[in-house]
């Protein structure tokens, strides 16, 4: 219970003992029950395979948050209405203009006096805003978050933050600030009871000799203007537009949250009574500027207007260091691309500021953010430098635990692009679709896009807080799903958006074998299937829901229009949905499985079973040995889920690579989520050397198409219209590391407690380096082929086990170590044996080099050798 007792050993909370297991994560905490505001230090050894103890782990701790509504005694508190409204005319501007204008929403200061006898031994603060908001003490911003909280529907979550101010407050007068920002917080939002942005805070201090204060917000706080104001009438569907900002710098004032700063002008502050809805502590990683980015150049436009090309396009804040005119509003307008004659496409992205007086100003987002690559300005008093500007790419703040490279830098770069796209749609709690046009957290998006990210970047807490999101949104009636979450309005989609709520805890429990989020979801895959179930007839789901984009299929095939009512016919999208619908059958009957459910993992999976049967039979046309159209993703997807006859599955499997080698000439034809479940099926074919022949392509339609293009973050469509910031095709990232680097969870043994390794030796490839950091450690596999000998490299992260499966190739023409021993000598391989064709070493943990002789003169077609 405290560092004291820790250091000298008295564990008055908990001590596990020394434990015999190969359990390195996912041990709950099993003592003495915890309070609010409890903090828990810890330590932890472990024992090696000898019997030796290692020294123990620095100490470390954690603290309880509020656990109940009553630990708070905190009033919410807001800004008047006169004020919000008088805050958003801007001098200057017509009738028509003002009228407008009251969309917006200004971000205002509050703040409250305290003062101690004694500098504190302890001070935790617990800040909840509807909106945005940032904490200040003593003039000084405290921690490095920015845009928090995460969003949420404000009907049924919102979420506090908690701040460790010891050290930071001292003995006598200390002032506390408030700076609130709209967010999501705008009518006609459900939960969105007043006109701006509130907040609720309660300040615990414990004194030497144990003596406690503690300050809340209630109606003896003050509050202000600030002169920033969220511009725009916020998030709309289908085309919200991210809006910005306006910071008029004649109202700054830098003591408004000093002790010594002047608040006999500031108004009373109003208590609000918010919807009814679940307070809890965010429990993902906080919004972090995560890197610089400085411009290349800088283009006068037209006189008096320069354009600043920032090089890349990402997410995040634009700064700008100006002289401008005292009162003459300077513009700034962004863009992520040009339109044919050099139009720029703004999304309603701009900002304003207006400079006090003629001296350098210094602008820089706090409240929304862009996405961009060129911002344009004008109003400047002297042409812009370069190092007048830099931007933030902004994003929730996880770690990167997954790097790929390989002998092809097109690929290389491919990859690398994706996972840059990838940080530039994840902030707030949740993955958007475009962070500039909609902002929307689609579930369809999400699915192809999750295992990219899961690869790449640490998004456990992320992916989590985002499926609490999902289970805010599904309707308790009927179970079913919204097609986002957090769920604010009515978007499109259908079966394989509002399926993440299955298909996302199963990927989450593969990558940190985590049972708790399938038992917790559990309830809410069952209820979802039931809804899905009620649309079906004579075993088939029948479409439902809005006619315009209410019953999906593949979405932005290549060459179709995204207009729902002409890009797919009707049977298309009713046969992939049932693929679809057989497919989360059969997840979720696994899901039972592991969860120790037997009733529901037989009935899942016979219905899976019916399902695909009565989609076969209605869809086959024996005659030519296809689905539907014959194209693509209708191949593919039948395939992987299944349900082509054995009898029939040799001339399906023959259309599908006829159609990508033959029609399409190494190209793909698929679109959001037939991208995704094409490549998995050709992986399932032991066909990477298609993907790969796709991957590398760099005429349209492809990912080098992009890069050819000039691409930076990957397009929403194949042909780049519409936004060029998506997480539509995101869906190749994950190749890399876990097909041609071969590394996989086993849903056997989660979380990489066993890995399966099987790479592929692809095309032209001569090496891939693939790394992983698990929460075991660090899995790796590196190969090279060269001078007709292979080398694999291999990590296995300690207490863990994997199994390296490698095609078409006898024991005898291996050997492992630098020495190149045969097998049968190399410690840590308990296991050598063959399954169908390929052969299985099976190791445990540790470093290890394997090498093989290969024939090069393509006489043994296995994917050890190039293809032709």
């Amino acid at each position: 219970s405290t560092r004291d007792h820790l250091e000298r050993g008295n564990a008055d909370l908990w001590d596990s003992g020394k434990i015999r297991s190969n359990q390195n994560t996912q041990v709950a905490y099993a003592g003495r029950p915890l309070a609010s505001g409890d903090r828990c230090y810890w330590k932890v050894r472990v024992w090696d395979a000898r019997g030796e103890r290692s020294p123990w782990s620095e100490n470390a701790f954690w603290s309880m948050g509020l656990l109940s509504p009553e630990d708070w005694k905190a009033e919410w508190i807001g800004q008047p209405e006169t004020l919000i409204h008088a805050a958003t005319g801007v001098p200057g501007k017509t009738a028509s203009d003002q009228k407008d204008s009251a969309k917006d929403a200004p971000s205002p200061w509050f703040r409250r006096r305290m003062t101690l006898p004694s500098e504190p031994v302890r001070a935790t603060a617990y800040v909840a805003s509807m909106g945005y908001h940032e904490l200040f003490l003593n003039g000084r911003k405290v921690g490095q978050e920015v845009l928090g909280p995460a969003v949420s529907d404000f009907s049924k979550r919102a979420f506090y933050k908690t701040y460790d101010l010891t050290g930071q407050l001292h003995r006598g007068k200390n002032c506390l600030g408030l700076w609130l920002g709209r967010g999501w917080y705008c009518r006609p939002y459900p939960g969105v009871v007043h006109p701006g942005p509130i907040a609720r805070m309660r300040l615990e201090v414990e004194l030497p000799g144990g003596q406690k204060r503690v300050l809340v917000t209630d109606g003896s706080w003050k509050t202000r203007s600030s002169g920033m104001t969220t511009l725009g009438s916020g998030f709309g569907f289908p085309f919200s537009y991210g809006g910005g900002e306006r910071y008029d710098a004649r109202m700054n004032d830098d003591t408004w949250c000093r002790t010594d700063g002047d608040d006999t002008g500031w108004s009373p502050v109003v208590l609000v009574e918010p919807a009814r809805h679940r307070l809890v502590a965010q429990m993902v990683q906080g919004n972090r500027r995560v890197q610089a980015i400085r411009p290349v150049a800088i283009e006068e436009v037209a006189p008096g207007v320069y354009r600043f090309d920032m090089g890349t396009n990402f997410t995040g804040w634009f700064e700008l260091h100006f002289r401008g005119t005292a009162g003459k509003t300077v513009e700034m307008e962004y863009t992520e691309k040009k339109e044919p004659g050099d139009e720029l496409k703004m999304y309603h992205q701009v900002d304003q500021c207006i400079p006090a007086h003629g001296d350098e100003t210094v602008f820089c987002n706090r409240f929304n953010y862009h996405s961009f690559r060129y911002v344009k300005v004008t109003g400047l008093a002297r042409p812009p430098k370069l190092q007048d500007a830099q931007g933030w790419l902004i994003h929730t703040d996880y770690p990167e635990v997954g790097t790929f490279a390989c002998s092809h830098d097109q690929l290389t770069q491919i990859y690398k692009t994706i996972a840059w796209t990838y940080r530039c749609l994840s902030l707030g709690g949740y993955v958007v679709d475009c962070p500039h046009r909609e902002r929307l957290g689609y579930g369809g998006d999400g699915q192809v896009s999750m295992e990219t990210g899961l690869y790449a970047f640490d998004v456990g807490a992320l992916d989590t807080q985002w499926l609490a999101a999902w289970q805010d949104a599904q309707n308790p009636a009927t179970g079913e799903l919204p097609n986002i979450a957090p769920n604010m309005h009515a978007a499109g989609g259908g079966p394989t958006w509002g399926g993440i709520s299955i298909l996302m805890p199963w990927q989450l429990y593969l990558h940190y074998g985590d049972h708790r989020i399938l038992r917790q979801c559990y309830p809410m895959m069952r209820a979802y299937l039931r809804s899905l179930e009620s649309h079906t007839k004579e075993d088939l789901l029948r479409p439902y829901g809005p006619k315009l984009y209410g019953f999906l299929g593949d979405w932005v095939a290549p060459g179709r229009d995204t207009n729902a009512q002409n890009w797919s016919q009707e049977s298309w999208r009713t046969f992939f949905n049932n693929c679809f619908y057989a497919y989360l059958l059969r997840r979720t009957a696994r899901i039972a499985e592991i969860l120790e459910k037997p009733d529901g993992a037989r009935s899942y999976a016979a219905r899976s079973l019916e399902v695909g049967r009565a989609t076969h039979k209605a869809y086959f046309r024996e005659a030519t040995g296809t689905y539907v159209n014959g194209e693509q993703p209708y191949l593919a997807f039948a395939l992987l889920t299944g349900l082509v006859p054995e009898a029939h599955r040799q001339q399906v499997e023959k259309n599908l690579v006829r159609q990508i080698v033959e029609v399409h000439r190494g190209h793909l034809q698929t679109g959001m989520h037939g991208t995704y479940f094409l490549i998995r099926c050709l992986d399932r074919l032991n066909r990477n050397d298609l993907v790969y022949s796709i991957a590398h392509q760099k005429t349209y339609p492809g990912w080098g198409y992009m890069l050819e293009q000039g691409a930076t973050t990957i397009w929403e469509r194949w042909d780049g219209k519409n936004s060029h910031i998506h997480s539509t095709l995101l869906s190749l990232g994950s190749w890399f590391p876990e097909m041609v680097g071969g590394i996989r969870p086993d849903d056997d043994a989660p979380g990489f407690r066993h890995t399966l390794l099987r790479p592929h030796f692809v095309g032209d490839l001569t090496w891939a380096r693939a790394k992983h950091e698990t929460l075991h450690g660090t899995i790796g596999c590196d190969w090279h082929r060269r001078h007709g000998e292979l080398e694999i490299e291999v990590t296995i992260p300690a207490n863990t086990t994997a199994t390296l499966a490698l095609p078409d190739l006898e024991e005898t023409r291996l050997c492992e170590g630098k020495n190149k021993q045969p097998l049968d000598h190399g410690e840590g391989i308990t296991r050598v044996h063959h399954a169908g064709d390929d052969l299985l070493i099976e190791i445990g943990s540790g470093h290890y080099r394997f090498f093989c002789r290969y024939p090069e003169d393509g006489s043994r077609a296995g994917s050890l050798n190039p293809s032709p």
